[in-house]
């Protein structure tokens, strides 16, 4: 895994892309690479950042020119069927000098250009540079699980892996998007394409950019989920030895490496899963990594601790794991400024720190780590998904009844104390707040934190109103469809890119850790995401054809256990630990000097979380994170970390 930056255009000072490169020096700590050539537009330089996985040694160094020496390349990712296509390629006449999958991708360009795309399995961003015609490409993996970033003045395009690099080079200005924050504000991240800066933007999952050399730019869409296949009845049947082989084949071409490799394990049935398929496939013990929270803290929790249940899963398979259990220390909180600097967009989920925290521990055996991560939002595994479905049967509780008696009840429970209730009373409270509505309003009520109308009290920008923006819109191009293909739809296409997937790349990369996701194998999406939605959703019952292929592993309460979120617990630094340095970051003057928000809405809802009366732990933190990332990216240059 690296960290690729480039430009093409009017010139640039050679100091500002090595000091674009330092700020990814995490994302590739083994070699640096930079070369410039001239091009019909100006100048074009490409730059890199090696985290050495596919043979270490200095050959696969980037940027890497073809042997024509018409074709250049930087690529952050992994080709899983790299040595397959290398064996096709040759056939066709080409020779390679390393063994990395990196000239394997240079040379299938050569070979067949955009056409290539449709042969990578893998996560991938990459930008190849035509060294006869200037053309510029970038490409983008099926689903975003690797970063690409884009700003475009018109007198040149840059590129890179994060955004803090493109910020090191001249002209690029720092301005807040109104409608990105907005966005931020309602679901605690920006969707793609937008980030919170103005100018700076994602290029689509499945889809590749052309930057001719005259100028012209042309976009292309490479991968797509079939949502037209779906809606003229090309499902598929449940059949539970296919999905099994599918996830089976998915694993064993992520086990590659040259470097140590592990796995993440919490207990869940997706993490659990994958731990079992790696320990089927390889002789050697899989190596294993659990995080386990402070115990004072669990009086906050509204979720079960996964420790008790990964502590079922290494007793299951004995010596077959090498089993690491991470203990993390007090005062995570502090690693605020860090992980937000890392970020680049601020994602107000307590994911990305423990994230990190395991990534970070877990480096000293694993650098490259397994994950389940994608199986909620492809088998509707998560919380909101049921509570969608089941507040069919609240709408048919008569109105007045639930108007007149049962939301006042509900709005006086205590949310935001400590103790037995705390997790009842938040997850009352947000489903009562959305349930009554119509099914698209439904569903992102319980995906965000605000509607439209309430954000407008927070943020009375004109903005506000187009917060749901393109949620609306991808709902909008499923209708037709049952609901539970509806939200996986809009969950894979904004959830998992531009939460999960983007939290879980910049946090690894901090750590220099490379994470792999089998779920997310674009052969095992495609054959998910077309069958019945009785095989991801049925009654109470979630991700069913996943845990029909688990019990064929692992205990059975394992692969029933209630499902536990990976987050930090922020409701204790919310309403223990940062009490008094929330008060500070957050006070009336402060709001009142950044001009985005309200400042009598923000003390409303402090008093609000720390009276105990509401549960707005995470909107707050949400508040925090936006004000330690203007202090970053807009009160500083973005170079580096700030200070609390």
């Amino acid at each position: 895994m690296c960290g690729i930056l480039g430009c093409v255009g009017r010139p640039e000072p050679e100091a500002n892309l090595r000091e674009g490169l330092r700020r990814l020096i995490h994302r590739g700590p083994d070699a640096e690479g930079l070369m410039r050539s001239e091009h019909p537009r100006g100048e074009a330089w490409m730059g890199f950042r090696r985290l050495a996985i596919q043979d270490p040694t200095p050959r696969g160094n980037q940027p890497m020119t073809d042997p024509s020496g018409r074709w250049r390349i930087v690529f952050n990712g992994e080709i899983y069927n790299f040595r397959e296509l290398r064996s096709e390629l040759q056939q066709k006449g080409h020779s390679f000098q390393t063994g990395t999958d990196t000239e394997v991708l240079l040379a299938a360009w050569a070979e067949w250009g955009t056409e290539s795309l449709q042969r990578l399995i893998g996560m991938f961003a990459f930008a190849i540079l035509d060294l006869t015609s200037g053309d510029l490409v970038l490409a983008r993996d099926r689903l975003g699980i690797k970063p690409l970033y884009i700003h475009d003045d018109g007198s040149r395009l840059t590129f890179a892996s994060e955004i803090k690099a493109i910020l090191a080079l001249d002209g690029v200005e720092r301005r807040v998007d109104p409608a990105s924050l907005g966005r931020f504000l309602t679901f605690l991240w920006t969707p793609s394409p937008g980030t919170l800066l103005e100018g700076i933007r994602q290029l689509d999952p499945g889809s590749w950019l052309r930057l001719h050399g005259n100028g012209r730019v042309e976009h292309g869409r490479f991968w797509d989920l079939d949502l037209e296949g779906l809606l003229t009845g090309g499902r598929k049947r449940d059949d539970p030895a296919e999905l099994e082989a599918l996830l089976t084949e998915a694993v064993r071409a992520r086990l590659i490496s040259d470097v140590p490799l592990g796995a993440f394990l919490s207990g869940g049935v997706d993490s659990s899963l994958i731990v079992a398929l790696m320990a089927q496939l390889q002789t050697d013990p899989v190596a294993t990594h659990t995080i386990v929270f402070p115990s004072a803290d669990d009086a906050w929790r509204i979720e079960e601790d996964d420790a008790p249940w990964a502590r079922k899963v290494q007793e299951h398979f004995g010596d077959r794991l090498d089993a690491h259990t991470h203990e993390i220390d007090a005062g995570q909180a502090d690693l605020l400024p860090k992980l937000t600097w890392h970020l680049d967009d601020p994602v107000a989920d307590t994911a990305a720190i423990a994230t990190y925290q395991i990534c970070k521990a877990a480096k000293s055996h694993s650098t490259v780590m397994l994950a389940g991560m994608g199986a909620e939002e492809l088998f509707a595994g998560y919380p909101r998904h049921r509570a969608a479905l089941l507040a069919e049967r609240y709408r048919l509780i008569p109105g007045f009844l639930r108007s007149g008696i049962l939301e006042p009840l509900v709005d006086r429970l205590p949310a935001g104390k400590a103790g037995p209730l705390l997790a009842f009373s938040r997850r009352a409270k947000k489903f009562t707040a959305s349930a009554g509505l119509p099914f698209e309003e439904r569903y992102l009520g319980f995906s965000g934190y605000y509607d439209p109308d309430g954000l407008e009290a927070l943020y009375p920008d004109p903005a506000a109103h187009f917060a749901w923006g393109r949620h609306a819109d991808w709902l909008g191009q499923s209708q037709g469809l049952d609901p539970v293909t509806r939200m996986t739809h809009l969950d894979l296409k904004t959830f998992l890119p531009s939460l999960n997937l983007a939290y879980t790349d910049r946090a690894s990369m901090a750590a220099s850790v490379e994470v792999r996701v089998p779920i997310l194998d674009h052969r095992v999406v495609e054959h998910v995401f077309a069958l019945p939605a009785r095989a991801k959703l049925r009654g109470s019952t979630s991700k069913v054809a996943l845990k029909t292929v688990a019990e064929r592993y692992l205990p059975r309460d394992v692969v029933h256990r209630p499902k536990a979120g990976f987050q930090a617990p922020v409701r204790a630094w919310v309403g223990r630990d940062m009490k008094e340095r929330i008060g500070d970051l957050l006070s009336p003057d402060r709001v009142r000097a950044r001009g985005w928000l309200d400042p009598k809405e923000v003390t409303r809802l402090l008093e609000a979380q720390w009276s105990g009366r509401d549960d707005n732990a995470l909107r707050i933190w949400t508040l925090v994170t936006l004000e330690v990332w203007a202090r970053t990216f807009l009160d500083g240059d973005g170079s580096a970390e700030v200070s609390w």
